[in-house]
C-alpha cells in the first residue's frame, strides 16, 4: 500500500505538475468511501483525474452520493468474500 501511495501520491510530483497524468483515466475503488476519510480520500483520486467508485455499507450516503457527484458507488460488505466477489464482478463489467 505505501508503495501505491508514494508512487501515485507522492507530494514531489504535486510541485513539478505531474500528478494529474498518473491519475488521468485511472480506476480507484475506495472501500468505507462514503464518509471521512474515504471520502477525502475520493475527493483527492478524482482532483487529480481518477475515476472514482467508492464502496460502503451507508446505502443512504451512497445514494447521496450518486446524486450529487459523478462518483459510481456500490454498497458492498467486506467482511462477506460473497459480496465482495459479487461487487468485485459488476465492476469489472461495468468498467472493464
Amino acid at each position: 500500500m505505501w508503495d501505491l501511495l508514494m508512487k501515485y501520491l507522492c507530494p514531489r510530483d504535486f510541485r513539478r505538475g505531474e500528478m494529474e497524468e498518473k491519475m488521468k483515466d485511472k480506476i480507484v475503488v475506495i472501500s468505507g468511501g462514503a464518509g471521512g476519510i474515504g471520502y477525502t480520500c475520493a475527493e483527492t483520486f478524482k482532483k487529480r483525474g481518477a475515476k472514482v467508485i467508492i464502496l460502503d455499507l451507508a446505502s443512504d450516503r451512497l445514494k447521496e452520493i450518486e446524486n450529487t457527484t459523478d462518483y459510481a458507488t456500490y454498497a458492498c460488505n467486506l467482511t462477506n468474500i460473497e459480496e465482495i466477489q459479487a461487487t468485485t464482478a459488476k465492476i469489472i463489467a461495468d468498467y472493464g
